[in-house]
């Protein structure tokens, strides 16, 4: 019988998790939600417009439809059946897991996987590596990461800026569905911190069989790369700590999906916007491509505290990006309050 192709060094970030995903699911003999993630990771092929990898997977996918529905199964029951007067019980059934798992994980404190079934939290808690941090050690590679105490501070992996400070109970994939992904850190802000972490691998094969979980898990993610992208900005890199704070305490996220025009060509654009996470696609006229933003990247600066008509077309990347905007009346607001901004808005422009 056909397998699930393994993922090529060429494959991009999201193709790569759907064929993993997959190939899980296809070990655990889970043969139709192994199909849908499949297709998935040809859709993502496709947004990345490799039709010729698109096309190898569609082959594969449809050969493994045709052996997955030919296929005789019988399904034999490995549990003795007593009936009572009323309701059957199965003999043998294993005990309950108990609430508070093994590992030193309290998973009541993490409430993004409340709904996580307990089996799932005990194969969880048996494969996590737990650091000990004192006050600015670092973990800097996990595919996923949970905060069992203390706090932590999420941050670029080569920038000293804080994007996000997190407490115990916090949980992060090292990676959403938006690319490029922005390497990140975890640094400990007192002792005795502890910190539980999964390698992507760990990780996949434990959610592979709940999507829902793992696809919010992602979507958090995103939001959290944003913000490592946001403070990775030249803004980030040339203001202090206060300053970059109330920056962001006034920039409000806005998700664009693939493809998305943020502003038009020749449309009036004002205010602030730095890009989080994802790219952005400038473009003179109809068709071309002459400049791509990465994250941390501002928006067009010239036209921030000075509204008008946008020398170019503005779109979101093949997977999407995060933006934070700050409307034009907020952003000359905050040059009363941030004054290094104009400065770096006039270097930039």
């Amino acid at each position: 019988m056909a397998a699930i192709p393994r993922s090529l060094e060429t494959d991009g970030e999201d193709v790569v998790w759907a064929l993993e995903t997959a190939e899980a699911l296809w070990r655990r003999d889970d043969h139709d939600d192994a199909l849908i993630w499949l297709a998935r990771a040809i859709a993502a092929a496709e947004k990345a417009h490799d039709s010729e990898r698109a096309v190898l997977l569609q082959s594969i996918h449809r050969e493994l439809e045709h052996e997955s529905r030919s296929e005789v199964r019988q399904t034999v029951s490995n549990h003795e059946i007593c009936l009572t007067d009323s309701m059957p019980s199965i003999v043998n059934a294993p005990p309950p897991l108990p609430l508070h798992l093994h590992g030193g994980i309290d998973w009541t404190l993490v409430e993004a996987l409340a709904d996580l079934p307990t089996e799932a939290k005990y194969e969880l808690s048996r494969q996590a590596n737990v650091d000990v941090l004192g006050p600015d050690e670092e973990l800097r590679t996990f595919g996923l990461a949970l905060v069992l105490r203390g706090h932590v501070d999420l941050c670029p992996m080569f920038l000293d800026a804080l994007a996000k400070r997190l407490d115990s109970g916090s949980i992060l994939l090292n990676r959403g569905y938006i690319s490029p992904s922005i390497p990140l850190r975890l640094i400990a802000t007192e002792p005795d911190t502890a910190v539980a972490s999964w390698n992507e691998r760990e990780a996949l094969a434990v959610f592979a069989d709940y999507p829902t979980i793992f696809r919010r898990l992602r979507t958090a993610s995103d939001q959290w790369q944003s913000l490592v992208g946001l403070v990775s900005s030249v803004l980030g890199d040339r203001l202090d700590a206060a300053m970059r704070s109330e920056l962001i305490s006034h920039l409000s996220p806005r998700v664009l999906e693939p493809g998305a025009v943020l502003v038009e060509l020749g449309q009036s654009f004002g205010g602030l916007v730095i890009l989080g996470t994802g790219s952005l696609t400038l473009a003179a006229k109809l068709g071309s491509n002459d400049a791509t933003l990465s994250p941390g990247d501002v928006v067009l600066p010239q036209l921030a505290l000075a509204p008008s008509p946008s020398p170019t077309r503005v779109t979101a990347g093949s997977s999407g990006a995060i933006v934070y905007v700050a409307p034009r009346a907020v952003a000359q607001e905050l040059i009363l309050t941030v004054p290094s901004l104009l400065e770096v808005l006039s270097e930039l422009g």
